[in-house]
């Protein structure tokens, strides 16, 4: 894994038992999480090794409505930009 590789967002997707957990539990939307990762600028990302989970992409950033989150992602196909949301939650 190269630590410093970068990313293209193009498009995310969202099961459906993580889409409802995280507006249960975090109270965030998907299109508030998509209007912050794929219609404004992200304020950071990391690559991210889970022994669980495997490579993670870790990426904040700011919605329009002026909210802070992060995001935790999964590659799909990195290539064309297509990602997993695994969670994602507000910045405290």
């Amino acid at each position: 894994m190269n630590a410093r590789r970068r990313a293209y967002i193009g498009e995310l997707r969202f099961a459906a038992d993580v889409e409802e957990k995280i507006e249960r539990k975090h109270g965030l939307s998907r299109e508030e999480i998509e209007d912050a990762l794929l219609y404004t600028s992200p304020i950071g990302a990391r690559w991210h090794v889970h022994p669980s989970f495997g490579e993670r992409l870790i990426v904040t950033a700011t919605t329009t409505a002026g909210a802070d989150i992060i995001c935790y992602l999964a590659p799909i196909d990195e290539r064309e930009g297509v990602w997993a949301c695994r969670t994602a939650m507000r910045r405290r």
